[in-house]
């Protein structure tokens, strides 16, 4: 995935390389706080996801192995979906981010 930043038709942009850089750091210590296995997208998912944007601004999404040739594809359809943008991709893990106050998403249930 590349680091092109997502432009949300309201114009919002992503964060700037000095807040990237503080998001990566906080995601350090960070444990996945979502696993999506094999049985893929569900809403329940997608609701736990804006859940945790809400409440805590940046998400650890762990993949199992079987996605890991989809994880890119993946990765842009959960930003798309929740309004949120991608800090990081590392092996199977995405961190993800939505400022507080950021509009919420309406999850849509399998893609």
């Amino acid at each position: 995935m590349t680091k092109e930043e997502t432009v949300y038709p309201d114009g919002e942009s992503g964060p700037d390389a000095a807040l990237r850089r503080e998001l990566r750091s906080r995601a350090r210590t960070l444990e996945a706080g979502l696993r999506l296995g094999k049985s893929g997208w569900s809403e329940g998912f997608g609701l736990e996801l804006e859940r945790l944007l809400r409440d805590s601004e940046l998400v650890k999404v762990r993949f199992e192995k079987s996605l890991k040739p989809c994880i890119d594809e993946l990765a842009a359809e959960l930003t798309r979906r929740h309004r949120c943008h991608l800090i990081q991709k590392v092996g199977r893990v995405l961190v993800l981010w939505r400022a507080k106050g950021g509009s919420d998403a309406s999850p849509e249930a399998a893609p």
